[in-house]
């Protein structure tokens, strides 16, 4: 019998905003027998609990759907309300007919539905007719004279007191501060999100919060409080430039629905009757931090009964822009308390702090002095030989986190509205010696759950997957960026796409890749253009990088079995590569801006804008992902139009960059080898040719990796899909320069820019893009493309004769959690693999001999016994390959 467990909508278990009148459904199933699978499923949605325990719905009653879709089953019911609570359960029957039973209620909220239910005004300190910005230029130019204004850095304070007659039923907060916003009640903050809202293009979209503030509420006087930070949105003068643009000063729209127990409702709705003031919070930065001065504190601010006649009325100020959408991705947290492990003092009185580990975040710190004594803490990747920070690394980002005293016992602080990517913390001020305990880490990122788990006995391997999902983690801030120290912390798309893979078999991605997906389209330009950096006002557009809107779509779609993001992104994909075919000369792109950046080429120099037919390649990448988009969601015509301009710009490309005599293409590099024949445009009878001569360069290079960011994911992906595991595996343990031998030396505990290191960023996921390896290659998990979402997966795992005795990963899939693990045991290989109910699974074993199951002798090369779950066992180029339905299994292989 299937047991049905955790239920999420568009994504989220419980999730509040939702912004949708046809959200998707979806669960999980567990069960112990083997073979298990579901034949129907039925969906109960209701506004009460109670109806559901009855086994009634008062919006939706699915039905019996003989069917075994168990992700992005649409509510098709009664139309659905805004700002309303629901539930719903669902039903299923397996292979065998017994039903699972209703399953646990789950629950989920609508946000406001329509534009027009918004009433609350954009409140602010600003002047109404505060001008403004033309963010499409750079300063020098029409943002120059901007520079003229007298701008207020300090982070405004809102409040508004009211009275309810009765206990409190239900209420909720709509709720979009820009740059960031923090929301108190009754003297607390309201919930655990941090630096809301994630970042946006203001002009096109902006992102509301739902908070949760039935429990925060209660009878009688009320008070609500909003503090702003400026976040990305008034970002200090010095830094308005391409990687910052300035939007204007704060502001914040906000609105409270709340039920009250004797039937009645209320609304605060933001307006000019809010009063506002300044608070102890300075100037607050992303790139160069928060200063907070404790003695300007005003306690009680948030509460009931605060004196505020000393504080202003509210401006009403004009909106941002962007149409306020509902925040429908995971929130910021503290996800993990870091604890420094030493502290030196290389000069008198400053104190640098080794917190162990690279991170995302900031300190908490606890000190204790007279008022008006100040402590700054600054921040690094690096140190220099005597022990004091290094941030030549930084660019021109000088972060530092100051605090005030107020004096008067232990303080404590940590900022708010800005971060920091960081391993040591240089504290001066701080009165007398700091103890270790003087701070403590918190590590900040948008809170993705994890779902892989890989671990294994080589040093190396273990130290790239543990360095890769650090810096992954800490490079998610509302959108997958670049990096999170320097002055940029953008929206990259090359390092996005490159990322990608590894992501999704680490972290839920599924909400975030809809948001930024969202974030590129609202980005495109009335010429259809995607900027090569999103959210980002203004367009650059390189195809290398702008391949990540089709390509992380097709990932979308490939790893959770989303088709609606194709229905969703249709136009404006198709207005982009009506752009690119404007572009091209004879079906060839022009070359590259970036090319595979921060490639090693010839004489060990880091080079980008090679190679130069990397344009067209991705230009035919994105063609040809369009076209099985449009195959997918049944547009046929539009589907082989596509696929014969693909098939147009193949042709192209060899005629242009194809050297058959040698053979190779291009520029003979690795990159310029590797794409097309991962991509398969070479022709088939030189594909063996041109893998040769892959091959040949790697040795030519010592077995050194020499490609840069793009290229290094595609050299991996071509020598797998070649069958060359081998060869990869001889690249991830090779020593010296350049490699990731090389590159995570010194006790790296995170991924690095590129191969030299020197002063690129610290903290760089792309180069872990060889993580998705150790899933696909060494454990063997592979995603079917043609049964998406992991309805079928392929267990293939690569057992190495060297270097690694054992591995073992798990992934938990959109259907369940997947497990692979293999253990050399004497002359035997043990494989333990585990596929969830409702999946089924094509496991090839590398095994030439006897090869059992659970002490059952299922092959010695022919099939033999008999075993629950298992067909078509045969043998397979050295391997034993077979059908398994969805249970655990042991198999030996030898003995």
């Amino acid at each position: 019998m299937l047991q049905i467990t955790r239920l999420m909508t568009e994504y989220a278990v419980h999730p509040l905003g939702v912004d949708t009148r046809h959200p998707r459904f979806a669960w999980k199933l567990g069960s112990t027998a083997r073979g298990a699978r579901q034949t129907a499923y039925r969906i109960l949605v209701a506004t009460d609990a109670a109806l559901l325990k009855a086994g009634h719905a008062d919006m939706w009653d699915s039905g019996r759907v003989e069917s075994a879709q168990q992700n992005h089953v649409a509510y098709a019911g009664m139309p659905l309300e805004s700002d309303t609570d629901y539930c719903w359960t669902v039903e299923a029957w397996d292979e065998k007919g017994a039903s699972s039973g209703p399953s646990d209620p789950a629950f989920f909220s609508t946000g406001l539905l329509e534009e027009s239910e918004w009433q609350a005004n954009w409140i602010g300190r600003g002047a109404p007719d505060e001008p403004r910005a033309d963010t499409d230029h750079f300063p020098g130019e029409a943002g120059e004279k901007l520079k003229e204004l007298d701008i207020d850095y300090r982070a405004p304070l809102f409040r508004r007191e009211f009275v309810l007659n009765a206990p409190v039923k239900r209420a909720r907060a709509y709720i979009c501060g820009l740059g960031y916003h923090e929301l108190r009640v009754n003297g607390n903050k309201v919930g655990d999100h941090l630096l809301s809202p994630a970042k946006t293009d203001y002009r096109r979209q902006v992102l509301y919060e739902t908070l949760d503030l039935t429990d925060a509420l209660t009878e009688g006087r009320n008070a609500v409080g909003i503090m702003l930070g400026n976040g990305w949105f008034n970002p200090l003068k010095e830094w308005w430039s391409w990687r910052m643009q300035w939007f204007g000063t704060p502001r914040l729209i906000c609105q409270i629905h709340i039920e009250l127990a004797d039937g009645t409702t209320q609304r605060i709705l933001t307006d000019e009757t809010w009063r506002t003031s300044t608070g102890p919070i300075l100037s607050t930065c992303i790139y160069s931090g928060e200063t907070y001065d404790a003695r300007l504190e005003q306690p009680g601010w948030d509460a009931a009964g605060f004196d505020d006649r000393a504080w202003n009325a509210a401006h009403l100020v004009a909106p941002p822009g962007g149409k306020l959408v509902s925040a429908m991705l995971p929130p910021a947290r503290v996800t993990e308390i870091v604890k420094p492990i030493a502290v030196r003092e290389p000069s008198p009185g400053v104190f640098v702090f080794d917190m162990g580990k690279n991170f995302s975040g900031w300190v908490r710190l606890s000190v204790q002095g007279n008022a008006g004594d100040e402590v700054t803490l600054r921040f690094a990747e690096r140190t220099y030989i005597g022990g004091a920070i290094d941030v030549s690394n930084l660019s021109l980002a000088r972060p530092a986190d100051r605090y005030i005293l107020k004096g008067g016992g232990v303080e404590t602080f940590e900022p708010r509205f800005t971060w920091h990517g960081f391993r040591y913390v240089s504290v001066e001020g701080y009165p007398g010696k700091p103890p270790l305990d003087a701070i403590e880490g918190r590590f900040v990122h948008t809170d993705c759950p994890p779902v892989g788990k890989f671990s294994c006995d080589n040093e190396m391997v273990t130290r790239i997957h543990e360095c890769t999902v650090t810096s992954q983690r800490a490079n998610l801030q509302g959108l997958p960026i670049d990096c999170p120290q320097r002055d940029e912390r953008l929206g990259w798309l090359g390092d996005a796409h490159i990322s990608a893979e590894q992501a999704i078999h680490n972290l839920d991605m599924a909400a975030l890749y809809t948001k930024f997906l969202r974030d590129a389209r609202a980005n495109q330009d009335e010429k259809g253009r995607i900027s090569m950096i999103v959210p980002r006002p203004g367009v650059e557009e390189d195809l290398p990088w702008t391949a990540a809107y089709f390509l992380i779509a097709w990932y979308v779609y490939l790893y959770y079995g989303d088709t609606r993001v194709f229905e969703e992104h249709r136009e404006a994909m198709e207005r982009y590569l009506d752009f690119l075919a404007t572009q091209a000369t004879g079906n060839i792109q022009k070359p590259s801006l970036w090319g595979d950046h921060l490639a090693w080429h010839e004489k060990w120099q880091a080079a980008s804008g090679k190679p130069r037919s990397i344009s067209t390649l991705f230009w035919y990448v994105d063609v040809l992902l369009f076209s099985r988009m449009n195959a997918l969601i049944g547009r046929a015509e539009d589907a082989e139009r596509y696929r014969a301009l693909a098939a147009d710009i193949a042709r192209a490309y060899n005629a242009e960059c194809l050297h058959p005599e040698v053979p190779t293409y291009d520029d003979d590099t690795e990159t310029a080898l590797a794409l097309p024949l991962f991509w398969k445009l070479a022709p088939p009878e030189l594909e063996p040719a041109l893998i040769d001569r892959l091959l040949t360069r790697l040795r030519q290079h010592g077995n050194h990796v020499t490609t840069g960011m793009i290229g290094t994911k595609y050299l991996v992906d071509a020598l797998a899909a070649a069958g060359r595991d081998d060869v990869v595996w001889t690249l991830v343990n090779q020593k010296g320069f350049p490699g990731w031998h090389y590159l995570l030396r010194d006790d790296m505990t995170s991924m690095v820019e590129h191969w030299g290191r020197g002063d690129g960023s610290y903290n760089h996921p792309v180069l872990g893009s060889v993580d998705a390896w150790f899933y696909q290659g060494l454990a063997g998990i592979r995603v079917d493309q043609a049964r998406p979402g992991y309805e079928h997966v392929t267990v293939r795992p690569y057992v190495p004769e060297s270097l690694v005795t054992h591995v073992e990963a798990e992934v938990e899939t959109i259907r369940g959690t997947i497990r692979s693990a293999w253990r050399r045991e004497g002359g035997t290989v043990r494989f333990d693999i585990t596929i969830p109910a409702n999946t089924t699974a094509t496991v090839v074993l590398p095994c030439a001999g006897r090869l059992s199951e659970s002490g059952t002798l299922l092959f010695d090369g022919q099939p033999r016994g008999q075993v629950a779950g298992v067909t078509d066992a045969h043998a397979e180029n050295g391997t034993v390959a077979m059908e398994v339905a969805a249970g655990s299994y042991t198999f030996v292989c030898g003995g």
